[in-house]
């Protein structure tokens, strides 16, 4: 299972923006049964040493989480071409220090989201290919490790591209996730206000923006204590810093490290409310 965390917009707040689906709700996809065959018996290659062409292979199952996919270089490289359509690149993971790829800018944001989102310790982008019994064969986006152990597999598509091929596709890497013990969600688009907002707040992700524990420490307590809502101006006021830009950057780089909790769904200013987030207290 996709494992949930305790700040306002969690993965089951993402359905809401028709970014996520849970493993749970493909599991009632009309093409459910006939994937379960398929993926019954399916394998699974990946490669740990990225100088190497070799690869390894194994049947999907529960020995498959120790194998430390999540460690695995990727199983292809997008092409470049003139007009390309899709944006592929690098995002910088703050939480691990290290550039993650992407093939699109929706990879990119998904990334980008899980940063912010989730507590993560180590990610892999396309991990792995999954052989299916059917003679087709499938490369996932994505294998997390989150704080807690969990292994979870994030394949990331269009909205306006889930037909039933991808929907079937999708359904068949479901039931491997099961069989091997990996969680497994799939992530739309995100809502645009959502999306700039994130896009917004990552631009404070580096860690030369927090003010210092003492600082940090005396803003938390000032709205833990606080029975009225704070506002980030009211927040960045209170620091005492010599400029209002020091102070909102230090705001905005609690907020995207989860000391500091806002709501996604309003546009960010001086007006919004802030509230302790999963990490006050750490």
């Amino acid at each position: 299972m996709v494992p949930q965390m305790g700040k306002s917009h969690s993965w089951q707040a993402l359905h809401a923006h028709n970014s996520f689906v849970s493993d749970n709700e493909t599991s009632h996809s009309p093409l459910a049964e006939a994937s379960a065959t398929s993926s019954a018996t399916a394998t699974v290659e990946w490669c740990l040493d990225r100088r190497s062409d070799s690869t390894t292979s194994a049947l999907a199952g529960p020995a498959l989480l120790g194998e430390e996919l999540y460690l695995a270089a990727p199983t292809r490289t997008a092409p470049r071409y003139p007009r390309q359509r899709n944006y592929t690149g690098y995002y910088y993971f703050s939480q691990i220090s290290q550039h993650i790829w992407h093939e699109s800018l929706l990879e990119a944001a998904t990334l980008r989201r899980l940063d912010y989102e989730q507590d993560i310790v180590a990610i892999a982008a396309q991990p792995m290919t999954i052989r299916f019994s059917d003679a087709t064969w499938h490369i996932p986006d994505y294998l997390a490790v989150h704080a807690d152990g969990t292994q979870v597999l994030y394949d990331v598509k269009p909205e306006s591209l889930m037909n039933d091929a991808v929907l079937h596709q999708f359904s068949k890497t479901r039931d491997v996730c099961a069989t091997v013990g990996w969680g497994y969600a799939i992530c739309n688009d995100l809502a645009p206000l959502v999306n700039r907002n994130l896009t917004w707040l990552a631009n404070f992700k580096h860690r030369g923006y927090h003010p210092g524990v003492p600082a940090a420490s005396k803003l938390l307590e000032f709205v833990a204590a606080t029975s009225q809502h704070i506002t980030i101006g009211e927040a960045a006021r209170s620091m005492g810093f010599q400029t209002m830009a020091h102070a909102r950057s230090s705001v905005y780089h609690l907020i995207w490290v989860g000391m500091l909790a806002i709501d996604l769904d309003k546009r960010i200013n001086d007006n919004t409310i802030v509230k302790g987030g999963r990490h006050a207290r750490s």
